[in-house]
């Protein structure tokens, strides 16, 4: 049985809602806001979630919080219902991946969106078409399925267009009027790196000769359709399209995500201990390879423990956060910060001497001093010779020494091995 994640809104502001799912026997559960959604995304898997809202504004914030979560499946159908929508609304919308935004005014009968094969990915469609007929036709086929259609009768405005604005698919007849044609378009598109993920490109041609499709296909056009155009096939092999685009833009957004949270720190957002080691081998492939010296900093937070202990652990937490913010206000963008663990933070300067790095860590011991309520003891190693010999434990033994002894010597001070 299809599940549902339901708004408790949307009881009373588009009862239609619930109606069509009881109808269509999908199995709901209500939520009350945005954090209990997470929760049950969390737990179990559902085929829809319906949002109603207030405004339009109240609903781009709550879907932008449900596309934070890796939690969301990427087949999860997403429906928001709400009030005074405004173009741009619309936009983000779309660009967010919302599967149906509309006005709860508009009364529909909501049951034609949980049937399997109805059309889930609105989207912004290019026509090149410039017979008219043809083109009223298609444009009638996509937009009674909530597409938007830019329509144009020539390649050359066609080109303009697509300089200027965004599409999530192209659909070009291969003759056109004027001196270039639908390959023209096709060409341009397959220069600039865009034809087969950005805006994927359905052919339509009188032209039935396998050689020229599978020529096409080649040049990596998504599909071709044979004239004359049965609007059903046609819209069958435009949802395929967007469906494939949008799965292989998803796919890619879940991939950043877990990339950036098996490399970065979750509290302070700097780079974790796992990015440490790979950047400081690099580092030392550098130093091996073209005798490229670095710098190492060890920073640690002067009686963070009594911090804690004192005005307790949330307290801390954003001192921790505000030592990031400074430290990275500090670096280069060629640099990299990490959290070593609690306290501590490693530095890595790239293609730094030692009169550079002692410089950087004197001024930023000075800046945390007087943008926080804190200071620091920073041990510093610049490593410029003896990289055959160099390793990663090395590194960090060195430069933990250093903090130490700065430690000794009474804190908020550099010191440099």
């Amino acid at each position: 049985m299809k599940k549902a994640l339901v708004l408790q809104q949307c009881k009373t502001l588009c009862p239609p809602i619930i109606s069509g799912l009881k109808k269509n026997k999908i199995d709901f559960v209500y939520v009350d806001n945005s954090v209990e959604a997470l929760k049950w995304l969390l737990e179990e898997k559902f085929d829809f979630i319906i949002c109603c809202t207030e405004t339009a504004d109240e609903a781009i914030d709550l879907v932008k919080c449900l596309k934070l979560s890796s939690a969301l499946s990427i087949s999860t159908r997403l429906l928001v219902l709400t009030n005074n929508i405004k173009r741009h609304h619309q936009l983000e919308a779309l660009l967010l991946g919302v599967t149906k935004f509309q006005d709860i005014a508009d009364n529909r009968n909501f049951d034609k969106y949980f049937l399997v094969g109805e059309s889930f990915l609105p989207s912004r469609i290019l026509l090149v078409e410039d017979n008219q007929a043809i083109a009223d036709m298609l444009i009638h086929t996509l937009q009674t399925h909530d597409h938007q259609v830019v329509h144009h009768a020539s390649a050359k405005s066609a080109h303009g267009a697509l300089l200027k604005e965004p599409f999530d698919l192209m659909v070009t007849d291969l003759l056109l009027d004027g001196n270039k044609t639908g390959q023209n378009l096709i060409a341009f598109l397959h220069r600039q790196d865009l034809l087969e993920r950005d805006i994927p490109t359905l052919v339509i041609t009188g032209y039935s000769n396998p050689a020229l499709i599978v020529d096409l296909f080649e040049q990596g056009v998504a599909d071709v359709a044979i004239k004359p155009i049965i609007p059903e096939e046609f819209l069958l092999r435009v949802e395929r399209i967007l469906k494939a685009r949008h799965y292989q833009n998803q796919l890619e957004i879940q991939s950043k995500k877990l990339l950036a949270l098996s490399l970065t720190d979750t509290l302070t957002g700097v780079f974790n201990r796992r990015f440490m080691d790979d950047a400081l081998a690099q580092r030392m492939n550098d130093l091996s390879r073209n005798k490229e010296p670095f710098a190492v900093l060890m920073i640690d937070i002067d009686d963070f423990k009594v911090l804690n202990d004192q005005q307790g652990h949330l307290a801390g937490d954003e001192v921790l956060k505000l030592i990031s913010s400074i430290t990275k206000e500090e670096i280069r963008n060629i640099d990299n910060l990490c959290r070593f663990g609690g306290e501590e933070f490693v530095v890595i300067l790239s293609n730094c001497d030692k009169k550079q790095a002692l410089q950087k860590a004197k001024q930023l011991c000075r800046k945390i001093e007087q943008n926080s309520d804190v200071t620091v003891s920073i041990g510093l190693a610049v490593f410029d010779h003896d990289a055959a010999s160099l390793t990663l434990d090395k590194i960090l033994h060195t430069v933990d020494t250093a903090m130490y002894k700065a430690k000794k010597q009474g804190k908020n001070q550099v010191c440099q091995l």
